[in-house]
Formats: C-alpha cells, sequence, structure tokens
C-alpha cells in the first residue's frame, strides 16, 4: 500500500497525491477538497504553535516535523525529521502537533492509504540592529 506524502512549510503546500493527476488538474488546487483540507490541517496546527518569546535566531532556520494522519483525522506521533538546531524551538513545533490532536477525516480522494504529513516550521528571528 503506498502512502500519501502531504508537506507543508509554514506553511506552503505540496500535494505528492496530485503527482497521479493530469497536468491541468493541478490548476484547480485551490479548490480541490485535498488542497482545502491541507489548509485547514495548517491552520489548526499554527493556532497550536507557540514558540517561546525569549528565542529569536538572527538567521532564518527551520523544523520539519512529519506525522501520520488516521482515517478518522486523528494524528499519529509527530517526530522531528529536519531540526533547527535549537531543541526549544522543535519542541515547539512537535507540541503544536501534539496539541492539534485531530484535524479532520482527510477527503475521499486520500483515503484507503497511510497519509504521512510533513510540516516545516519556520523559526522566528530579529531583524539585525534589534
Amino acid at each position: 500500500m503506498k502512502s500519501v506524502l502531504i508537506g507543508s512549510g509554514l506553511f506552503a503546500v505540496i500535494l505528492l497525491a496530485f503527482a497521479a493527476m493530469p497536468a491541468s488538474a493541478h490548476n484547480l488546487d485551490r479548490v480541490h477538497p485535498a488542497s482545502r483540507w491541507a489548509s485547514s490541517v495548517e491552520r489548526r496546527i499554527d493556532v497550536n504553535l507557540d514558540y517561546p518569546a525569549a528565542v529569536r535566531l538572527r538567521e532564518p532556520r527551520s523544523a520539519e516535523v512529519a506525522f501520520s494522519v488516521g482515517a478518522d483525522g486523528r494524528l499519529g506521533e509527530p517526530v522531528v525529521t529536519r531540526s533547527t538546531g535549537v531543541a526549544v524551538l522543535d519542541e515547539a513545533a512537535v507540541e503544536a502537533v501534539r496539541r492539534t490532536a485531530s484535524v479532520g477525516a482527510p477527503p475521499a480522494s486520500l483515503t484507503g492509504r497511510p497519509i504521512t504529513y510533513r510540516a516545516t516550521f519556520q523559526a522566528p528571528t530579529v531583524r539585525p540592529g534589534r
């Protein structure tokens, strides 16, 4: 059984499920149920993202967190697949996924196979001179 990989960069969506669709269908990503669902996942996780206020980096860094999504929309245990290099920032990204817990059932076009979601969280930065 092939897994569907859905990714985001805080949050730019890449739906690899579209890879099997004809190129003309890719233009429908704004209205496609899988795209709407992925945007909903991002919003739900983003609400739970709470980076420590004391940690601000001078250069951009991001953490990538992978987790499974069940047919009922429950999220599996998140795992950091790319670190910011700052443990508290990585943990904040993981905790955002844990606090989300469920995102609603995926659309029918994504059900019937395991779903792995990869979310990229951009760590906060400060402007030079601050």
